[in-house]
């Protein structure tokens, strides 16, 4: 099935489904077909004309990311998918992805978006506690998106002059690497244990 075809097909599919659908082709040099797209929801369906298979589409649902472009593992597993015939109307894909894909996608996803806002959340503390760290010390925070790692590489105190001591912040816990000579390393505990 070509290009055009596909897309008028699936534009008005879009406008059968509960909600508010809408459909995205995929550019002219990809293969037929492209994506049906759920808002406020964000469910995203790939639809692909399954060329093995003669006059069928293959529809499976696009697992969602967290910040840092990550798939939760909830959502990481076999993906239910659903083949529907090409001879059938707009109005029958529409209620076969409905009534075969939907109620079988809905929960997984929503237990994604679930861990996804679990994992952003756990992000976040520990970019926030590294950035702080990192401006305590002195040095460079790290970037959005990256763990909450530094290292105090370039901090100007004398107490990081070995240049291998790092920090890593996951979530709630810091595990601090300092690389100390051995006077350093007693005067330090002393402190921390008022001594």
């Amino acid at each position: 099935m070509e290009h055009d075809t596909i897309n008028q097909m699936f534009e008005e599919v879009a406008t059968h489904l509960a909600g508010n659908w809408s459909w995205k082709p995929n550019p002219a040099d990809w293969a037929p077909g492209g994506e049906l797209h759920e808002y406020p929801s964000g469910i995203v369906l790939y639809v692909h004309n399954a060329q093995a298979r003669n006059n069928v589409f293959s529809i499976r649902p696009q697992a969602p990311k967290d910040d840092r472009g990550q798939v939760p593992y909830v959502a990481s597993k076999d993906l239910p998918s659903i083949n529907i015939s090409h001879d059938k109307s707009p109005y029958k894909i529409a209620r076969d992805i409905e009534r075969r894909l939907i109620p079988l996608w809905a929960p997984i996803y929503t237990q994604a978006l679930e861990a996804i806002a679990r994992s952003n959340e756990y992000h976040d503390t520990s970019v926030s506690v590294a950035t702080e760290l990192a401006n305590i010390a002195r040095v460079k925070a790290p970037p959005r998106g990256e763990r909450g790692r530094i290292s105090f590489y370039d901090s100007p105190f004398p107490i990081f002059a070995e240049k291998t001591s790092s920090a890593e912040v996951h979530g709630d816990e810091v595990t601090i690497e300092l690389k100390l000579a051995p006077e350093d390393a007693i005067t330090l505990l002393k402190y921390l244990t008022n001594q």
